[in-house]
């Protein structure tokens, strides 16, 4: 029977690196007989097929701006497109891959089990979850990059987001993502390795060498004055100047990560309550957590990116004048003209 495996993240989990390594293997992996489907790189358009317009992830309601039959086309279009893969290859294996499939709510991952179950019987789900306070810091980058208003400091829920993954498949498997824990600290040859039978499947090329995709926390402060400044009446929305300044931000970031401050990794870590359930039920453990003193709190509001990261300003001041001084040297370079000096013209040298 062939086998129908769904890598459905978590958020910030390893899901980028994952996609682009399935896709960029596609033809060893077919002749291996396992199948990653669609010219996308992940598929995250499935989210279309199980919940309202509404409930789209932002990055799609952004896109579709509640056209209903555009969005139904596309998802068909979509959809027909796997099951002709799927058709023409005849596959062991097929692998599909969407992080935004962890927000699914119970009925969502019904209609999806559904359709899912028109390929296969045989459904496994996979997911990578990411330690509190790590996730926290990864999400809280995220949203700044459509957004000035920072994620409150909270923990982390998994309990909701895996039962309802269950109802997706025959079997839900639940890792840590610990890159310590990881072939070579590798996640695509840990996934290769668990679910496609061999590591070798997925392995690296000098191609695959992965580029900082992290700011500084100089540089999440740059950009959250930025958002605030200009963007402050368009909250949630990605922008394309926006977009140009995270690219120079990332360039001048110099893989200088960002990191929580104790206090802060402490709290998200201690609140998140569900970790006691996910060890007890998925024996996953994060270890330097004090399961003894984990216990419900209440979320804290922070403002500014300075609230939860040490931030360095003199380090800021010098990356903003960076892209100052790369933006003008683009668009006003040349020798400045002189003005009119009273009735004549400024003397040359």
């Amino acid at each position: 029977m062939l086998k129908l495996l769904i890598h459905a993240g978590m958020p910030k989990a390893g899901s980028t690196a994952l996609q682009a390594r399935l896709k960029a293997r596609r033809p060893s992996l077919r002749k291996s007989g396992i199948l990653y489907p669609t010219k996308t790189q992940n598929h995250n358009f499935l989210m279309a097929g199980a919940v309202p317009i509404g409930s789209l992830p932002r990055i799609f309601r952004q896109h579709y701006r509640n056209d209903k039959a555009a969005l139904r086309r596309d998802f068909d279009e979509f959809w027909d497109q796997i099951l002709r893969q799927i058709e023409n290859t005849s596959p062991e294996i097929v692998v599909m891959s969407g992080e935004n499939l962890w927000t699914l709510d119970d009925e969502g991952a019904e209609r999806l089990r559904q359709r899912l179950g028109t390929i296969s019987d045989d459904i496994h789900v996979v997911c990578y979850v990411r330690r509190p306070s790590d996730f926290y810091l990864s999400a809280a980058q995220q949203k700044i990059k459509a957004s000035h208003v920072l994620p409150k400091a909270a923990g982390v829920k998994y309990r909701r987001h895996l039962e309802a993954m269950a109802r997706l498949g025959a079997q839900l498997h639940v890792h840590a993502y610990a890159r310590g824990g990881f072939i070579e600290g590798d996640v695509c040859l840990d996934f290769a390795e668990r679910h496609l039978g061999n590591r070798e499947h997925l392995a690296a090329s000098p191609e695959d060498l992965s580029q900082n995709e992290s700011l500084s926390a100089e540089a999440m402060a740059i950009l959250q004055d930025y958002r605030a400044h200009a963007h402050s009446e368009n909250d949630t929305r990605f922008t394309k100047d926006t977009n140009v300044l995270i690219r120079e931000l990332r360039a001048l970031s110099s893989n200088d990560r960002p990191s929580l401050r104790p206090e802060i990794r402490q709290f998200v870590d201690n609140s998140s309550v569900d970790l006691n359930w996910l060890r007890d039920t998925y024996d996953v453990v994060f270890s330097d957590i004090d399961y003894g003193q984990i216990r419900e709190s209440d979320p804290k509001e922070v403002s500014a990116v300075a609230d939860i990261c040490p931030v360095d300003e003199i380090k800021k001041t010098a990356i903003l004048n960076t892209v100052l001084q790369r933006w003008l040297s683009e668009h006003a370079s040349g020798e400045a003209k002189f003005r009119t000096v009273f009735k004549g013209k400024a003397a040359k040298g």
